[in-house]
């Protein structure tokens, strides 16, 4: 009776061995066809290819549910090779063999990533929800005005290697190009940082109006690792044109300007770890303002700042110091604000002399766009020679308020647009810094691109 019930179980147990082999084999015949029909089918590489690239795998919420995988993201996993791409139908190898296929349940969960959050940076820039960005870059020249924020670009490169020894030591036939194609895609990035531009436009030449013209270029050096540390010391040379019509001179003859001035000026901005809680922000700016008739030694003036900061929380900094101006009346202003990101869609600059309030806007085309309001306590001062042929040193003084949009589109080219108005102004003198010209209010617009 026992032999016959262990004949009986040995049987049983060949048969599920043999069901099991069949239904293997036939599983890979099944997949073996698909492949080779799919090999064949009508290929929508491009639709599918644009839309599985915008998408980021799903984070897995199911790793601590007994019996599941971790960090799996699909049904059946096999070794090696898979049959195809999901959803591209680009891959047509060969399948692989099967092992015991392990399910596993689909993931559930809503896409890790917000369809909003900024993949670069826009121009100007604010600071990120997650850690707010403390520093900007130098104004170009005069007036004053933010510039965008970018991270630092991996610097260098590895060097062409000579190919052969011994005597056998001449480079690579592509030495030439390999070279090229290293500067131009790793050093320049590296050391030379988005070139922009800006033209500003105040109407008025009558009585006791000002009118003006701005073209301002400007670019950025970076030394990465200042100190030994993780940010960089950023260098930034700049030269502004000014042009300007007003005010009349037979009505206010005391108070007269030459046609043009201009500013050449090197800049050098640092800032400590912003991985910290606190640090300090720092500026000193050279340059040279004048008409190039007076060569004065007050036409090089140093400007900078000095500011402390603080991390509130997780989407606020504190700043506060000051910002030395080194005008004629104005020699030092008070820094103090908030710079708050409380969304991804939303931006403050709560600072004394310049506040801005953004907001995000639905994209124009592939640009990803910005609107904001802002503030500023504009102008500049320049050494000039007067109309009597005497040397003095002239300050522009005025006060800002402005709407606009800014945007940023594919390869980070980066612009904005400003209408504003312009109030409070004045010209003061070194002659005689007690008497000042009160300029007619006027308005604004600006324009500038970065590349």
């Amino acid at each position: 009776m026992d032999g016959y019930r262990r004949k009986t179980t040995q049987l049983v147990n060949e048969f599920f061995k043999i069901s099991k082999s069949c239904l293997l084999a036939a599983l890979a015949c099944t997949f073996s066809l698909c492949a080779q029909a799919d090999a064949q089918r009508t290929r929508f590489d491009d639709f599918f290819a644009s839309e599985s690239s915008n998408i980021p795998a799903p984070a897995n919420t199911l790793q601590g549910v007994p019996g599941m995988l971790p960090n799996s993201q699909s049904i059946i996993t096999t070794p090696q090779q898979p049959f195809s791409s999901p959803g591209t139908f680009r891959q047509t190898s060969a399948p692989a063999v099967l092992q015991n296929p392990v399910l596993t349940p689909p993931n559930l969960t809503q896409p890790n990533f917000d369809p909003y959050q900024l993949q670069n940076q826009p121009f100007p820039i604010f600071p990120q929800a997650t850690q707010p960005t403390l520093q900007s870059f130098p104004p170009l020249g005069q007036p004053q005005f933010n510039q965008p924020e970018y991270g630092v670009p991996a610097f260098g490169s590895p060097q062409p290697q000579f190919q052969g020894t011994g005597t056998n030591w001449l480079p690579s036939e592509n030495w030439a190009q390999d070279t090229w194609e290293s500067f131009k895609t790793d050093f320049i990035p590296s050391v030379l940082e988005h070139p922009r531009a800006r033209y500003t436009y105040l109407p008025g030449n009558k009585g006791n109006e000002l009118g003006i013209n701005t073209i301002e270029i400007a670019t950025t050096l970076n030394r990465a690792n200042f100190l030994k540390g993780p940010t960089p010391l950023r260098f930034t040379p700049g030269f502004v044109f000014n042009y300007w019509s007003g005010p009349d001179s037979t009505v206010y003859p005391q108070f007269d300007l030459p046609a043009r001035a201009y500013s050449a000026y090197l800049s050098m901005d640092h800032i400590t770890d912003p991985s910290k809680v606190s640090g300090l922000e720092t500026n000193l700016t050279i340059g040279y303002y004048s008409d190039f008739n007076n060569t004065a030694s007050y036409a090089l003036r140093p400007t900078g700042k000095l500011l402390g900061w603080y991390r509130l929380n997780c989407y606020t900094v504190g700043k506060f110091g000051v910002e030395y101006l080194n005008r004629v009346n104005v020699k030092l202003l008070p820094a103090v604000g908030l710079y708050m990101t409380p969304n991804p869609d939303i931006k403050w600059e709560l600072y004394f002399p310049k506040t801005k309030l953004a907001h995000r806007i639905p994209n124009i085309n592939d640009f990803e766009a910005w609107a904001y309001v802002g503030a500023e306590y504009g102008g500049g001062s320049w050494a000039i020679e007067r109309a009597n042929g005497s040397n003095d040193q002239a300050d522009i003084n005025d006060t800002r308020a402005y709407l606009g949009v800014e945007w940023m589109g594919p390869r980070r080219v980066t612009g904005f647009l400003e209408f504003g108005y312009v109030f409070d102004r004045n010209i003061v003198y070194r002659s005689d810094a007690l008497l000042s010209l009160e300029l007619q209010d006027t308005l604004m617009a600006s324009l500038g691109f970065a590349f």
